[in-house]
């Protein structure tokens, strides 16, 4: 009798290690993601968008890799080109390296005449408040001061925003960064509810939504490995932002750097993408 259940469990054995394998396989991919020593993020919301600020910042902390005290936040509201800048100085100076430093922006966003002579449509691209105003080659001088060690991911949800890479001085010069745009160049930004259309996949995308692998879809971008990298981020919320063109800049291969391994998501933020595709608005 012994010997006939020796027999059997050692004809089982190799059916459940294949069945164990995928599991052991998507742990040790997960643990070999290199860890991220300190999240800094910097979110400012302009005109009305502040809950997309807030509720993008809030997604990523329901994220086990943004847990505990090694996030750092600073969110703003309402904040001229002039303060954008300034408030950099934070971003740019405290992150050492191993560190990921996140700058996300929504808002107002416009063109203005390239006295740099950097563009080759002849306009800079802006953020900021009606009357001051940053332009993009500002902005990539300011986030040049992170030192190269630190990985920057920069977001901006605002009208125009695919020209933020567009110029010879613009953030494509920056050496170590992954830049995420609401649209094209010549494109404008919608809002919505209640989130803006952009932003509220970006939210969707940090669940395991960004992540999600189908053989017969093979346009959700994810591998089904339980993490979410910066490429399948972007993938996520391209797939589903609909009447604007979202674009992306790397600039240094960070795509497949992971930025959230993520929880359950909540009701809420499973339809943040959905509602703000129904209550969708035209940024002004």
């Amino acid at each position: 009798m012994n010997a006939i259940n020796r027999n059997h469990e050692t004809s089982r054995r190799p059916q459940c290690l294949t069945r164990l394998f995928p599991l052991a396989l998507a742990v040790l991919m997960v643990s070999a993601t290199p860890a991220v020593a300190d999240y800094w993020f910097l979110g400012v919301g302009n005109e009305g968008y502040m809950d997309d600020v807030e509720g993008l910042f809030g997604a990523l902390t329901q994220a086990d890799n943004w847990q505990g005290g090694h996030v750092h936040s600073w969110l703003h509201e309402d904040r001229s080109g002039p303060q954008i800048l300034n408030d950099m100085f934070w971003l740019t100076w405290y992150p050492a390296a191993s560190d990921l430093a996140v700058f996300y922006y929504s808002g107002h966003g416009t063109q203005e005449f390239d006295w740099g002579l950097d563009e080759t449509d002849w306009n800079d691209e802006c953020i900021g408040m009606p009357g001051a105003m940053c332009t993009d080659d500002e902005i990539a001088a300011e986030l040049d001061w992170l030192p190269s060690t630190v990985p920057l991911v920069a977001i901006f949800d605002t009208c125009y925003a695919g020209g933020m890479t567009g110029g010879l001085d613009d953030l494509n010069t920056l050496p170590n960064a992954f830049i995420m745009m609401s649209c094209r160049e010549g494109e404008t930004s919608d809002g919505g509810w209640p989130y803006s259309e952009f932003t509220g996949h970006l939210i969707d995308g940090i669940t395991r939504s960004g992540d999600e692998y189908r053989a017969d879809q093979w346009w959700r971008g994810g591998n089904g490995d339980g993490v979410v990298t910066l490429d399948e981020w972007f993938a996520y919320a391209d797939r589903y932002t609909f009447g604007q063109s979202p674009r992306f800049c790397d600039t240094n291969g960070l795509g497949t750097l992971t930025i959230a391994t993520p929880e359950p998501a909540t009701v809420c933020l499973l339809g943040a993408g959905a509602l703000s595709i129904l209550l969708r608005r035209r940024r002004r």
